[in-house]
């Protein structure tokens, strides 16, 4: 079963896992820069800490700071 997720911001380079552990939608990503694009990638962790399945997404800022 799907635990947490994890999120990339440079196209899967490195991962960032969601804290604290959630499988609710949404999934905020912080620290992004208005104006900039990014290769977002999401990936569902199972409770072995294995990587079930990628995905490439877009995503859109919602203008909250």
């Amino acid at each position: 079963a799907v635990t947490n997720y994890e999120y990339s911001t440079n196209n899967g380079t490195t991962w960032t896992t969601r804290s604290p552990s959630s499988t609710s939608s949404p999934l905020s990503i912080t620290g992004l820069t208005n104006g900039v694009a990014y290769q977002v990638k999401i990936r569902a962790v199972n409770n072995m800490d294995q990587e079930l399945r990628q995905t490439q997404c877009r995503a859109h800022h919602n203008g909250q700071q």
